[in-house]
């Protein structure tokens, strides 16, 4: 008799005593894998959507490969050079769908009383906006380019809560490159993407603005942004 079947006997057993409590105790266990199960999927579901989420978002603020200099100076990234051969060369590549570039630096912005740290990267209208459009809470993503200053930025709602501020006020920002370099800005929109680590910090504004902070050329970035047609394929724009 196999292990199986005296399992079967010793659980359905008609002995007197031993179907009113073995039969009701299977269809709790049996109740009770179900919803075990049950409960776990439904967390691996949760799990794999939340890191599905943080994905798209890194992506979105940051492409899914970036080119940066290898070198840095006081522990600030060294610009790259990105002439019209590396962009076309770039953009024939197999697998990328979209190159864009950005000139970022660090500053203090000040209103109303109030400082906070910010990163502000700089972009130009090659730059894809459909993530941070899809953010927008506030006002509107003004025409960012690389031959104007638009005097505008794009800041987090949790910016401009600390700073008491809203669309449309004016603000002071200071960087310390060469001395001390002040801007004074329109906030033209606010974004909220519920990623602290960056809400926190990022700020947006057009390139040219952040290549005068710099002191670059035009042809000098921080880094270049890689969008791959296909994410799951994205090692292929490597080779």
């Amino acid at each position: 008799m196999n292990l199986e079947l005296q399992l079967a006997r010793r659980l359905y057993g008609t002995r007197k005593g031993k179907q009113r409590v073995s039969r009701p105790a299977v269809t709790i266990a049996k109740w009770g894998v179900a919803i075990g199960t049950a409960v776990m999927f439904v967390s691996i579901c949760i799990i794999v959507g939340f890191k599905h989420q943080v994905r798209e978002k890194i992506i979105g603020f940051g492409g899914h490969i970036q080119i940066l200099s290898y070198t840095a100076d006081n522990g600030e990234t060294l610009p790259i050079t990105a002439d019209s051969l590396l962009l076309q060369e770039l953009q024939q590549t197999k697998g990328v769908e979209h190159i864009q570039q950005y000139v970022q630096t660090a500053g203090m912005i000040l209103s109303n009383g109030e400082y906070e740290g910010i990163v502000l990267k700089g972009i130009d209208n090659s730059y894809n906006l459909s993530f941070i459009a899809s953010h927008i809470t506030n006002g509107a993503i003004p025409c960012f380019t690389a031959d104007s200053a638009s005097n505008s930025i794009i800041i987090s709602e949790a910016t401009a809560e600390r700073l008491k501020s809203s669309v449309g006020d004016k603000v002071n920002i200071y960087f310390l490159q060469d001395g001390i370099k002040a801007r004074r800005m329109k906030i033209a929109a606010t974004y909220e993407t519920h990623l602290t680590e960056l809400d926190d910090v990022m700020a947006i504004t057009d390139i040219y603005t952040t290549r005068k902070i710099n002191g670059w050329g035009n042809d000098k970035v921080t880094g270049i942004e890689v969008l791959a047609s296909n994410y799951e394929q994205r090692d292929e724009c490597r080779n």
